[in-house]
């Protein structure tokens, strides 16, 4: 059986909920990886039938601002805070 590296989502907030559209997403999670686990932030985008689109550690980030919105969301939320070091 061979290993993989995955992700685990732990918290995910967006700005827009609406079914059936791309969403822009922000998420705090730990990467378990081969040689040991890391913590951290994320941004990726859902797809409009809500899976994740897996994009090689890149995802297009439209602004700042979005940035900031998302990032505010997350503190509001309880897990903005979070220090992946």
């Amino acid at each position: 059986m061979s290993q993989r590296a995955w992700c685990e989502v732990h918290h995910e907030t967006t700005l827009d909920d609406t079914p059936g559209e791309w969403r822009l997403v922000l998420q705090w999670v730990t990467f378990h990886l081969l040689d040991g686990d890391q913590e951290g932030y994320r941004f990726g985008w859902r797809r409009p039938d809500g899976s994740f689109q897996a994009a090689r550690g890149q995802a297009r980030l439209p602004s700042f601002d979005v940035i900031r919105q998302l990032m505010d969301k997350a503190t509001a939320e309880g897990w903005g805070h979070f220090d992946g070091q």
